[in-house]
């Protein structure tokens, strides 16, 4: 890697070289390019880093304090950590970095949702409109 490589220089060729040629949705490569674009304002606005050797996990795990505090889901901060290893993994991989820094990252861990449950009035109001359906004369007279 030359001295005068910028992380945007970087990101200008994952996008050139690995996401052009990357068997997926142009969705998925559109949302990664928007997640690093995300990191790489973070790295440098905040952290004040712009050479990729730079980047620590310190830096990427307070990016993902910071994408918390902004109220993401931890699904959508799975995916960042998907595009960011991604990232580097092509950085690396291309000389350019000689260690991932996201080789330790924890990614957040997946989200379980509670089943909804209907309120009282919600299941009367169901109730009442069933009641009303032929379906429901023939089950009901059935048992």
């Amino acid at each position: 890697m030359t001295a005068t490589t910028s992380l945007s220089d970087t990101l200008t060729l994952y996008k050139t070289e690995f996401l052009a040629a990357w068997n997926s949705a142009v969705r998925s490569r559109r949302e990664y390019l928007n997640d690093l674009n995300d990191l790489l304002v973070y790295l440098i606005n905040v952290s004040g880093v712009t050479d990729p050797e730079a980047v620590s996990r310190q830096h990427l795990d307070g990016y993902l304090a910071e994408l918390d505090r902004r109220g993401f889901s931890g699904a959508t901060r799975r995916r960042k950590v998907a595009s960011i290893r991604s990232f580097f993994g092509f950085l690396q991989d291309a000389g350019m970095i000689q260690v991932s820094p996201t080789l330790k990252l924890i990614p957040p861990e997946q989200e379980r949702m509670q089943p909804r449950v209907l309120s009282e009035a919600e299941y009367k109001r169901l109730l009442n409109e069933v009641r009303t359906h032929k379906i429901y004369q023939v089950v009901r007279h059935r048992f």
